[in-house]
């Protein structure tokens, strides 16, 4: 059976971005974080979260740090009866010019590997365009970039723009 997938980023969509977050005590949850997965896995989506976390190659917390942490935060969503089918990362900087950091595809081909994915009836969420165009080279066309001081004009096409995560349930509705 394929599984319908809603891939969110980590900062400034799960929690707020402050610059490099690897702490537990750093992590704030962005408000209805919670109430839009649970809402989400009602309709029968699965949550993965893939995320760029550069901080480990520019050497701001190790490998280590950032698994400490995405451990701890699996455990928050658990406690809130919500599951996270995968929370993948990459570790490396923009110059890297890896094929896993966003906007390129190697995590999200990963998890096609591992699942069978139906791309035509998952989402992506992100708060950066860079989030968008790796879902959209990916194959999943339906996305949702979350809106914010710091995001800068896009030319891409067909999104949704939202302000608040609330939004969502306006958005997705089966």
């Amino acid at each position: 059976m394929l599984k319908k997938i809603v891939i969110l980023d980590k900062d400034g969509v799960i929690n707020i971005d402050t610059h490099y977050p690897y702490k537990i005590e750093e992590i704030v949850f962005l408000p209805n974080i919670f109430k839009i997965c649970r809402y989400l896995n009602n309709l029968n989506y699965e949550i993965v979260v893939i995320t760029n976390q550069s901080g480990i190659g520019r050497g701001y917390f190790s490998t280590q740090d950032f698994l400490t942490l995405r451990d701890w935060m699996i455990l928050e969503f658990e406690k809130q009866n919500i599951k996270i089918l995968e929370f993948l990362h990459c570790p490396h900087k923009p110059s890297d010019n890896c094929s896993c950091r966003k906007p390129n595809t190697a995590l999200y081909e990963y998890i096609s590997e591992r699942y069978c994915i139906d791309k035509s009836k998952s989402w992506a969420i992100g708060d950066k365009p860079s989030d968008i165009i790796a879902a959209k080279n990916y194959g999943i066309d339906k996305t949702v970039l979350i809106s914010n001081d710091q995001v800068e004009e896009t030319t891409i096409e067909n999104f949704y723009r939202i302000h608040d995560l609330v939004e969502i349930k306006d958005i997705i509705k089966s």
